[in-house]
């Protein structure tokens, strides 16, 4: 019998130590395709504009912190 999950990670930001000590930074997102092909045409639209906005707020945050631990 299949389950059906009650929760998905649209969109996630993680600052992250390894291991080996090494700073990483992560933005993960569901491609749109994906939405489009998992919810309803009205839930994909206003989960595909959320995704958007936050991905705007987000890639710079993360693109600086690259560049910070590169230079490090």
């Amino acid at each position: 019998m299949k389950t059906r999950k009650h929760e998905a990670n649209l969109i996630s930001f993680q600052l992250l130590l390894n291991s080996k000590n090494q700073i990483i930074s992560e933005l993960k997102h569901v491609p749109e395709k994906d939405i489009e092909r998992m919810f309803g045409k009205e839930e994909a639209i206003i989960l595909g504009t959320l995704i958007e906005r936050a991905r705007v707020k987000l890639e710079p945050l993360h693109n600086y912190l690259q560049k910070e631990v590169n230079a490090l």
